[in-house]
């Protein structure tokens, strides 16, 4: 891939109305890991066979399960962000509860991971939120929380999310299997 190339992999997928569009590189030097690392799709090196196009092509039918990421502190949202887009997921950071509820009027999250201690609107706000929108089942939650939670607190969350997450017990890698195992990152279509 020439050096424009990939200039135009990171214009697509820096932008928020192109970023959702699947691309495949053909290119004859193996440079897949930086190419993934970018959000591309598939990556086929030359020369081209045509199964393997047809295979890479088949997976364009399919839908790319999108993720906000809720927290307040940066390193953690940066982190969580780029693992879960490295591994091909189109992901949404939100840094407030505020915008997460404007970006949910819009948005249609599979998955949310959610900090319950935020400034302003807490966690727990936004999951009532969540309980008055009408596809509110089909949103799974991950709930991310330094908080020493009570017993009320730990039964509501447990109907209420996937996974409870105490901050500072998992790892990125060991929070991204998880997702991976729960929510595949290619699904059928509807």
């Amino acid at each position: 891939c020439e050096e424009p190339a990939w200039q135009v992999l990171h214009t697509l997928k820096n932008d928020p109305a192109l970023k959702s569009i699947p691309v495949y590189i053909v290119s004859m030097v193996e440079e897949q890991a930086q190419a993934f690392a970018m959000g591309v799709a598939g990556y086929i090196q030359k020369p081209l066979k045509r199964d393997e196009l047809i295979a890479q092509l088949a997976l364009v039918e399919r839908k790319t399960q999108q993720i906000m990421v809720l927290d307040d502190d940066p390193a953690i949202r940066d982190v969580l962000t780029a693992a879960l887009c490295a591994e091909g997921y189109d992901v949404v950071p939100v840094a407030t509860g505020e915008e997460a509820l404007s970006r949910l009027k819009t948005l249609t999250a599979d998955v949310l991971f959610l900090d319950l201690v935020l400034p302003g609107i807490s966690g727990f706000d936004i999951l009532a939120a969540l309980d008055e929108q009408p596809n509110r089942d089909k949103v799974s939650v991950f709930i991310m929380t330094g908080k020493d939670l009570t017993e009320d607190e730990q039964k509501y969350l447990s109907r209420r999310s996937q996974m409870v997450i105490q901050k500072g017990t998992r790892t990125i890698t060991e929070l991204v299997e998880t997702l991976r195992k729960k929510h595949p990152l290619i699904k059928e279509a509807a």
